[in-house]
């Protein structure tokens, strides 16, 4: 086995830092009584994965502080006898969150494959979309004969750089080997238009470990195969 170091904290880690020294911090500073506010775990959870997952506390500890002062004023000039951070009503002291789901499909389709990606904020899972045109002419450029093998491309969209590009053309190369060893007659791949996009084209991408990824989606949209919904993948080939 190999020991993985990671830095920061992990997320049951943040929770007990927050428990036991931001919370009781952020109260005190704020002047607010035990028994008058309750904060319940799920909210931090909530907190936690949703608005803070950078490896450190820095951010968490400022919206709990935030939460805080929010509660105070709430106690000053409604003058409840307790107020309750909870789930449900987060958003009304924190805002919007600023990480939503990862998952876009409930059931992936054919050519699409979710991978993982490296991030500032410690990763992400990341969908390689993968479809398909079917060339309607055998002669699609002057240099062409009439009756020529169809000859396929592709294309790629999804602000990707070049490591990310080399990636794809490998593994492009590869899974048409591959699915000419186990399915010679299947020409999916050889024979069409294909179009490969990574979600979220405003963001760049880049990286070198979306190889496997690239071709299990390739490999899935021509044999006409989901992949499995549970699995995420990275390395490359």
């Amino acid at each position: 086995m190999e020991m993985i170091d990671i830095s920061g904290y992990v997320a049951e880690e943040k929770m007990e830092i927050a428990k036991a020294y931001l919370i009781p911090q952020a109260m005190k500073a704020s002047g607010i009584e035990e028994q008058k506010i309750s904060l319940e775990p799920a909210a931090i959870e909530t907190l936690i994965k949703r608005y803070c997952r950078e490896s450190g506390v820095r951010s968490l500890q400022k919206l709990i502080e935030r939460i805080m002062r929010r509660a105070a004023f709430t106690l000053v000039s409604e003058k409840p006898e307790c107020v309750a951070v909870q789930e449900i009503n987060l958003e009304e002291f924190v805002g919007k969150p600023k990480f939503t789901t990862d998952r876009m499909y409930d059931i992936t389709p054919p050519g699409v494959v979710m991978g993982l990606a490296w991030t500032a904020m410690g990763g992400s899972t990341l969908y390689i979309e993968t479809s398909m045109r079917p060339m309607t002419s055998p002669a699609t450029t002057p240099t062409e004969k009439e009756g020529a093998p169809l000859q396929g491309s592709l294309e790629t969209t999804g602000h990707l750089g070049d490591v990310m590009k080399e990636s794809v053309r490998i593994a492009y190369t590869f899974a048409k080997n591959f699915l000419a060893a186990q399915e010679p007659d299947n020409k999916a791949l050889i024979q069409n238009h294909l179009h490969l996009h990574v979600p979220e084209g405003a963001v760049p991408k880049d990286g070198p470990s979306a190889g496997i990824t690239i071709v299990t989606a390739l490999v899935s949209l021509a044999r006409n195969l989901p992949t499995r919904q549970d699995v995420a993948m990275t390395g490359e080939v």
